[in-house]
C-alpha cells in the first residue's frame, strides 16, 4: 500500500518499503525509487532557481526604481513633465512590476516547487530507507507550526517591503506637488492606481497565507 500525506501511518507495507538499510533493499527497487527521487530533486532545483532569479530580479527592480527617481529629482536639465509628478509615476510603475514578480515567485513556481517536494515528501514517507532530507526540511522553517515562523512569509515581505517603500515614496512626491498646485484630479488617480496595487498585494499576501496552510509541514524524522 502506497503512503501518502494524509495517511502517515501507512499499515501493510512492502518489506522494501519497511527497510531502514540499503542493504535490505532489492537492487531493482533502490534503482527505479532513486531514479524517481533523482528526478524530482532536478525539478526542485529548476523551480528554486527560477524563484532566486525573480527574487533578485525584483531587488534590481527596486533599485532601478529608486535610481531613476534620484535622477529626476537631480536633472538640471529640461524634464518631459513636472518632477514629482515623475516620481509618482515611477513609484506606480515600479510597484506594479515588483506585484507582478511576486505573483509569478509565490503564486506560479513556488507551487510547481511545493508540488515536487511533496512527491518527494510522500516517497521518504513510504521508503523509510531514503534519506530523510525532506522530512527535516518539513520541520525546520516551520517548527513553531505558524505562518509567522514558516519561510513563505518571510519571502512575502521581502515583496510587500520593497512595495510599501516604492509606494510611500510616490505618495510623497504626489502630495508635495499636490500641495504646490492645488489640483486633486492626478492626485484622486495617483491614489486610486495605489490603492489597486495595495489591494492586489492584500490578495497576494492572503494567497501566500493559504499557499503557507497547505504546505506539508510537521513530519520530522521519528
Amino acid at each position: 500500500m502506497r503512503c501518502t500525506l494524509s495517511d502517515v501511518a501507512c499499515e501493510n507495507r512492502q518489506p522494501e518499503q519497511m527497510a531502514t538499510s540499503l542493504d535490505e533493499v532489492p537492487a531493482d527497487v533502490f534503482d527505479r525509487v532513486w531514479k524517481i527521487v533523482t528526478e524530482l530533486g532536478a525539478y526542485e532545483r529548476h523551480f528554486n532557481d527560477i524563484e532566486s532569479r525573480y527574487r533578485t530580479l525584483a531587488s534590481t527592480w527596486l533599485l532601478a526604481a529608486f535610481a531613476a527617481m534620484g535622477f529626476v529629482l537631480s536633472s538640471t536639465g529640461p524634464l518631459p513633465a513636472d518632477p514629482l509628478l515623475m516620481v509618482a509615476a515611477l513609484s506606480i510603475a515600479g510597484a506594479a512590476g515588483v506585484t507582478l514578480l511576486w505573483n509569478l515567485d509565490l503564486r506560479v513556481y513556488h507551487g510547481l516547487l511545493d508540488s515536487a517536494f511533496r512527491v518527494g515528501l510522500e516517497l521518504e514517507l513510504a521508503y523509510r530507507w531514503l534519506p530523510p532530507l525532506r522530512r527535516r526540511m518539513s520541520r525546520g522553517p516551520h517548527e513553531a507550526g505558524t505562518y509567522r515562523s514558516s519561510v513563505v512569509y518571510r519571502v512575502v515581505w521581502y515583496y510587500l517591503g520593497g512595495n510599501a517603500a516604492l509606494l510611500i515614496a510616490g505618495g510623497v512626491a504626489l502630495a508635495l506637488w499636490a500641495h504646490s498646485h492645488g489640483t486633486p484630479a492626478l492626485v484622486l488617480a495617483g491614489t486610486g492606481a495605489a490603492a489597486t496595487l495595495l489591494s492586489l498585494n492584500l490578495w497576494i499576501y492572503r494567497s501566500s497565507t493559504r499557499l503557507w496552510a497547505d504546505t506539508p509541514r510537521g513530519y520530522g524524522v521519528p
